[in-house]
């Protein structure tokens, strides 16, 4: 079984399990005298800007995903023919899901879930053939996403 390096809470980089100190920051990552658990601090997680940025857009892309899938079951619906219907009913409920997702993942990037990091980075992997401005917006996500401080903060 390989399990993950731990990080450093203040620089975010990897350090050895069993180190006492950061070699980076010199942080000290281990209480020398253990203390007991009714005295421990619970960690407290700030959650960085560009986090909350990646949430915030999340979620706005669930509002405009929502509302484009309600005026094609809805509005739009009524004013073409018959026929087109039923294609617009099935790409109306498939943007809202989308919708729904995109506002779990958006939770989850704001509470700073794992599941949530994972799932943005698979979502920014398939938003790369969205050339051009997909493409830029994916791998800017990807870098930051993949930044050892960001990423210790989803540990």
């Amino acid at each position: 079984m390989v399990s993950e390096m731990p990080y450093c809470y203040r620089c975010g980089k990897e350090v050895e399990a069993n180190a006492t100190f950061c070699w980076n920051c010199g942080t000290q990552l281990k209480p020398v005298v253990a203390l007991p658990s009714s005295l421990r601090v619970p960690r407290i997680t700030v959650r960085p800007s560009g986090v909350t940025i990646l949430a915030v857009l999340y979620w706005l892309s669930a509002i405009i995903a929502i509302l484009g899938g309600l005026a094609y079951v809805a509005g739009i619906a009524l004013l073409l023919p018959l026929g087109f219907l039923a294609i617009l009913w099935v790409l109306g409920v498939a943007l809202i899901v989308i919708g729904v997702l995109d506002i779990l993942i958006g939770w989850g990037l704001w509470n700073l879930k794992r599941w949530a990091r994972t799932v943005a980075i698979v979502l920014a992997v398939i938003g790369l053939i969205s050339f051009p401005i997909g493409t830029v917006i994916s791998i800017i996500t990807l870098w930051y996403l993949f930044k050892p401080e960001i990423k210790a903060c989803f540990a």
